[in-house]
């Protein structure tokens, strides 16, 4: 009869993990569903051509996901790539789009723009970035750790959101 008190311990802590699991998964899912939100209304903004409500919007997704330590996660990719369009195509600057697009592929090697915003000039300078990144000996761009990634931003960015905010 020990087998039957186990088994029901052994169930009733798995239920606990499991609902544990579930809170922490809610807890995460609300930071990266804001993240997504302010990269739809830049999107949305960019396309309006209303590049400094894009940029405001994206530099807020930079902050968010920092403060939510989501610095290396695909949602902060997928921010950083669109901060490089608005630089690029919306903002005309260069070396700011180029550091963004960097940032994105160190975070995912793969990420890619589609749509609207795959322009000659996006695409181009997404390319060199790629090529500018860090490669492994397989000739594949590596990830860098999650510190490096979430010490290495401009903290100019940060300021800017800053200063708009107020």
């Amino acid at each position: 009869m020990k087998f039957r008190p186990t088994m029901i311990g052994l169930f009733a802590a798995l239920s606990l993990t499991a609902a544990t699991a579930a809170r922490v998964s809610a807890a995460d899912a609300e930071p990266v569903d804001r993240l997504l939100d302010l990269n739809r209304q830049a999107v949305t903004a960019y396309k309006a051509g209303d590049y400094d409500k894009a940029k405001a919007a994206l530099m807020d997704a930079v902050v968010l996901g920092k403060q939510s330590g989501l610095a290396t996660h695909a949602m902060m990719a997928r921010t950083y790539l669109h901060l490089g369009v608005v630089y690029t195509e919306g903002l005309k600057d260069a070396e700011k789009a180029g550091r963004y697009f960097g940032m994105a592929v160190r975070i995912r090697p793969d990420i890619d723009v589609s749509g609207e915003l795959a322009t000659d000039a996006v695409t181009k300078a997404l390319a060199d970035a790629r090529e500018a990144a860090p490669a492994t000996p397989a000739g594949e761009p590596e990830r860098a750790p999650a510190k490096a990634v979430a010490k290495e931003p401009d903290p100019e960015p940060i300021k800017e959101a800053k200063k708009e905010a107020t």
